[in-house]
């Protein structure tokens, strides 16, 4: 959502990520970001489950590793096992910072499995988590809409494009993980249906 180049930043990011894994050693909080960059931009979700598997053995407490898990699972279509994590990592950290991620990660496994009503109430708790996340207004445009809620699909969409007014679904594409496209094709017809420009 914040690069002009989304798959430039997503191969780079990989490589980053690659680079990282030579010599990261045992260090939890470095392999939970490097399972998180792989998950985002590759279709490779074992790889990434691997990363971030091997810190949760190293350190069972460390909440961003659950809730990148969560992420993980949500992306491998393991809905009840990413809802598990996530409420995992909000247990071990109520406070957390990234506790809007955890409601968006449910609210997107919600979403992923035709739960709209659910998603939409989950996405919306996130943003009250996280007013300045307005990329979450993507995904609550896409829920609405396919949930045939359709005005507020685009009033969702025009909270969205105040941040982001030269968003395209291309870029929605070019910039989500690549494994959404597999997972959710709903998503993106959700967005068209809501309002987004198809290109």
């Amino acid at each position: 959502m914040w690069s002009k180049t989304p798959l430039v930043s997503k191969e780079q990011a990989f490589q980053d990520a690659a680079e990282a894994e030579l010599s990261v050693n045992e260090h939890a909080p470095s392999l939970v970001a490097i399972g998180a960059a792989i998950s985002m931009v590759t279709l490779d979700q074992s790889r990434a489950k691997s990363k971030i598997d091997q810190a949760l053995a190293i350190d069972g407490n460390n909440a961003w590793g659950w809730l990148r898990s969560g992420w993980s699972k949500t992306y491998q279509r393991d809905f009840d096992g990413a809802l598990a994590d996530f409420d995992r990592a909000q247990t071990l950290s109520p406070r957390d910072p990234f506790l809007f991620n955890i409601e968006f990660g449910r609210a997107f496994a919600a979403g992923a499995s035709g739960n709209y009503e659910d998603a939409i109430r989950l996405v919306k708790k996130g943003l009250v988590a996280g007013p300045g996340v307005t990329w979450a207004y993507r995904d609550l445009a896409s829920f609405l809409a396919n949930a045939d809620r359709q005005l507020e699909a685009e009033e969702a969409v025009r909270q969205l494009l105040l941040s982001y007014p030269n968003l395209t679904i291309q870029r929605v594409i070019d910039g989500m993980p690549p494994t959404v496209r597999e997972l959710h094709t709903k998503f993106f017809d959700g967005l068209l249906k809501a309002g987004v420009p198809g290109n």
